[in-house]
């Protein structure tokens, strides 16, 4: 008979829990084996021996109306937001209620069990530190057809904004390619001889809009979704993120402001029309570089790209 870890066997029981009550739970002796408490990491043979005592109510997304969260677009099964920075897309606790999904359960209920027990309807999620658009389902089939255009790339595209270190001296679009170690909360360059997980491919591109000897603004297209990918692929180029301390950026002067990384135009396959769907928000003002012709330009990249 195939051995599963306690808490494996936990959490297929009650998927709806989350990691933080599965710990509670054996952290309080609440799981047992044949009668027997066991700890999570142990190795069981018969999962009709297994108990759980008392298991906590499902998870359930708190509402927060007064976060200050704007509502970017609507449709009748998704919407959008556009997260501030300094702030989770989602709990990861019970209590919480100063994240992204606090304010769409508010907005709309029903998000409250799609995309699973914490998601509250969220397609994609954003660094902390990062703003920008975050698109959100209103039902479960929404949800899975989105997802399923995130795995593919071929109908959706998501452009971002950074601000970064230095001048840059190229005129021309770059393609930046690297594989990366993902295993460590700083994401690494790969190395065989001495990461211990598989390599995690990581590709944008990007061009810079406008530049002068201290900071320049990039557009960049983000072709594959790896954590903190484009973070490390602009400090690995020389070029780190103001306000970005973790990869090499200086920081700004108002430590709420997050980083110089925006999320600002997302192209989808809107499900509702079937109709290709391009949203976008404007630049926040930690940015220092910009002026009233930054849309249009960025319009205009995005088209000829």
């Amino acid at each position: 008979m195939a051995e599963n870890r306690a808490d494996t066997l936990v959490r297929m029981r009650y998927p709806e829990l989350s990691r933080e009550d599965v710990k509670s739970l054996f952290e309080n002796k609440k799981v047992l084996y044949d009668g027997r408490p066991v700890q999570k990491g142990n190795l069981l043979t018969d999962p009709s021996k297994l108990e759980v005592r008392d298991p906590p109510l499902p998870f359930k997304i708190l509402t927060n109306p007064d976060l200050p969260v704007q509502l970017n677009s609507n449709s009748i099964s998704w919407f959008a937001l556009e997260k501030p920075p300094a702030m989770h897309t989602h709990p990861l606790k019970r209590d919480e209620t100063q994240t992204l999904a606090n304010y769409a359960v508010s907005l709309y209920p029903e998000c409250q069990s799609v995309g699973g027990y914490r998601e509250g309807g969220a397609c994609h999620r954003l660094d902390y530190e990062t703003s920008g658009l975050i698109l959100f389902a209103k039902t479960e089939n929404t949800y899975k057809l989105l997802r399923a255009q995130f795995s593919q790339k071929t109908t959706l595209s998501k452009y971002y904004l950074a601000q970064v270190e230095g001048e840059f001296q190229q005129d021309e679009k770059i393609d930046l390619f690297h594989e990366l170690d993902t295993s460590h909360p700083k994401v690494t360059l790969y190395d065989s001889r001495r990461s211990k997980s598989t390599p995690t491919p990581a590709h944008l591109q990007l061009k810079a809009i406008c530049t002068n000897p201290q900071i320049t603004l990039l557009l960049i297209k983000l072709l594959t979704g790896v954590r903190h990918q484009i973070r490390f692929q602009l400090s690995h180029l020389g070029h780190p993120i103001q306000g970005d301390t973790l990869y090499g950026g200086s920081p700004l002067a108002n430590p709420t402001s997050g980083i110089c990384l925006h999320h600002v135009t997302f192209q989808f396959l809107c499900p509702d029309t079937q109709e290709l769907k391009s949203l976008t928000t404007p630049l926040p003002t930690r940015f220092q570089l910009g002026d009233s012709s930054l849309e249009s330009r960025v319009k205009n990249l995005i088209i000829s790209w």
